[in-house]
């Protein structure tokens, strides 16, 4: 029986040495995980005083990152026009109210019902329901009719309520 003993003996201790090391992982583990929770904390506020820099010296020529200011604001110039080509692109502009992408012939956003400079009205195949007060083609998810700025209705009369 000795023999069976020791062998349990041993198995008691592997496993007891086992536990010890996993609850050694599982505490390392755990502690590099707020380690790098603070390290992306002190990364946003790195990236934060560089916004706040930038901010307050991008109108400034003789800051020590003239060039820097440069680049960045060419970039911004840059997404901005992407920006604007994706719209061109999509057939759409941004409200002047609320800033949501409409049909770049609404008059009406079709969002927050704001009434928008452009006056273009051509019906599109994509429009699948009309405006029962002036008869404009108006998008299925249309919340305001683009050429009134009507709330629009579903079947049942009741006022839609998407978001």
């Amino acid at each position: 029986m000795s023999f069976f003993n020791k062998l349990g003996e041993t198995l008691t201790n592997t496993s007891k040495d086992l536990a010890q090391k996993a609850k050694v992982m599982s505490e390392v583990s755990s502690l590099n995980g707020q380690i790098q929770v603070k390290e992306e904390e002190i990364q946003g506020l790195f990236i934060q005083i560089g916004k706040n820099y930038y901010e307050k010296n991008k109108s400034s020529n003789d800051s020590d990152y003239n060039d820097e200011i440069q680049k960045i604001q060419a970039c911004l110039d840059n997404i901005s026009q992407l920006r604007k080509d994706i719209l061109e692109i999509k057939g759409a502009v941004n409200c002047q109210s609320c800033g949501a992408q409409i049909p770049e012939d609404a008059t009406f956003c079709t969002e927050c019902g704001a009434k928008n400079e452009v006056v273009i009205l051509e019906p599109e195949n994509s429009y699948e329901r009309k405006c029962p007060d002036c008869d404009t083609p108006v998008k299925e998810d249309a919340q305001f009719c683009m050429g009134c700025g009507k709330k629009m209705v579903d079947q049942e009369g009741t006022e839609s309520n998407e978001s």
